[in-house]
């Protein structure tokens, strides 16, 4: 039997979904801009679109911990998704 994800509850990078399909990266950047943002990268699929999710990573787990509160912000009408991203380096596979 396979065991079940394990929710990370900690770490620097925040996986951010339900992104408006219109998003950059810099603006991904600056919806974050309270905390100390390292890196800021909405995802693009083989063809250039946005994939409607990015991956923020900050300097501190504190202040990941702290952007956490901006899940549920409301961008151009979509209720953005906020957790601490699964992978290990911030990138997804």
């Amino acid at each position: 039997m396979e065991q079940p994800a394990v929710e990370p509850t900690s770490g620097i990078a925040l996986f951010v979904g339900n992104l408006p399909w219109s998003m950059t990266s810099q603006q991904l950047r600056e919806v974050f801009s309270e905390y100390t943002v390292k890196t800021a990268e909405v995802k693009a699929g083989y063809d250039g679109r946005s994939r409607g999710y990015g991956i923020v990573s900050f300097e501190s787990e504190e202040d990941a911990a702290a952007a956490l509160a901006l899940g549920g912000y409301n961008l151009d009408g979509r209720e953005i998704q906020v957790r601490f991203d699964r992978s290990i380096d911030g990138t997804e596979e």
